[in-house]
């Protein structure tokens, strides 16, 4: 004889898996690449180099906290933002971190204001000492459906720890989801146009006059990094401040740098907080030696995709070297724009 009871019960445990694991589960499995973050950098005090982050190499489970292929550190004031390069709708997330400690993931679409996406716990792993693998992908082995979150649209993902044993860690952090739109998608009709700066400032030491920055000349791709043309400089604390005058919406940059270092370029209305706006890395170009140009503007003969950007209003520019052979070298950067009325 037929149970009725237990059939509807079955019914309804059937119904609710259908109507909410399987839209989760199509979801992300349209989601399955990870997205590959523009950049990543840590604020505060931590151990070893914060691409270790982005790596794509987690450590095995269990590994001390302080383990060389992770980045560690002992205060609360510490976090890492990773620039996804544009904005994405992200889906999920792994991260492995020191299991017995409390970590926060945000997120943010300009780099100023976050919002929380999940909580990490203590008690979401199942590594009691050591690295532990967590994530949120219902198809990865280490899957916590605590961390389920809906999907949000993003730029930035900041991760911190916020109480714990005063020794956290994080060696890895993947992030998942589509692309929203792309900038160019974004833009209107509008006709832009080069921005002529005020000025430009500088800080540190560096050959020739930083005003060859902003001339509006570039010179031949392959010239030599330190041409009379250039700037040119050898340490990483060297930037350089370009004033447009007044607040500007800019849509585009152009740019011509040495082609094997990495650069980073960032943005701010008042000339206080900088948030990046673009990461310039020694394989963007086509020039395997010597001054390279390159552009974010589609349809520009330099154009690189991955430095594209959507508009931002801003005031001020700022550009500096992040790493390379300590043989800096800028000689031009063209920002293209209109102002905010328009």
């Amino acid at each position: 004889m037929i149970n009725i009871r237990s059939s509807l019960r079955l019914t309804l445990v059937t119904l609710f898996l259908v109507y909410t694991l399987l839209p989760l589960l199509n979801a992300q499995e349209e989601d399955v690449e990870v997205i590959s973050p523009r950049s990543v950098v840590g604020e505060g005090i931590y151990n070893n180099n914060v691409k270790i982050l982005i790596d794509g190499q987690s450590p095995a489970e269990g590994s001390p906290w302080d383990s060389p292929h992770s980045i560690f550190w002992e205060n609360t004031d510490t976090f890492f933002v990773l620039d996804l390069g544009g904005v994405f709708q992200i889906t999920g997330i792994l991260i492995q971190v020191d299991g017995n400690d409390n970590y926060n993931i945000d997120y943010s679409e300009d780099g100023t204001e976050y919002r929380p996406l999940i909580q990490i716990l203590e008690a979401h792993g199942n590594i009691a000492s050591g690295l532990d693998t967590i994530s949120n992908v219902v198809s990865n082995p280490h899957y916590v459906v605590d961390l389920e979150f809906e999907p949000v649209s993003t730029r930035f993902v900041k991760v911190y720890a916020t109480s714990g044993d005063n020794q956290f860690s994080v060696s890895e952090f993947q992030v998942f989801g589509v692309r929203a739109d792309t900038p160019s998608e974004a833009l209107d009709t509008g006709e832009d146009r080069v921005i002529r700066p005020e000025g430009i400032e500088a800080q540190g030491e560096f050959n020739n006059s930083a005003d060859l920055i902003v001339d509006g000349r570039i010179p031949f791709e392959e010239s030599a990094w330190d041409a009379s043309e250039c700037v040119f400089w050898r340490d990483v604390d060297t930037s350089f401040l370009i004033d447009l005058g007044d607040v500007y919406e800019i849509t585009g940059i152009v740019v011509q740098v040495d082609s094997d270092d990495d650069y980073r370029i960032e943005f701010s209305l008042a000339g206080d907080d900088f948030i990046p706006i673009m990461e310039i890395v020694r394989n963007d170009g086509e020039v395997a030696e010597g001054m390279d140009t390159m552009s974010s503007i589609p349809g520009h003969p330099e154009f690189i995709t991955e430095l594209e950007f959507f508009p931002v209003q801003t005031r001020f520019i700022r550009v500096y070297a992040l790493d390379g052979d300590d043989e800096f070298s800028v000689s031009e950067i063209q920002v293209f724009g209109r102002p905010p009325s328009l």
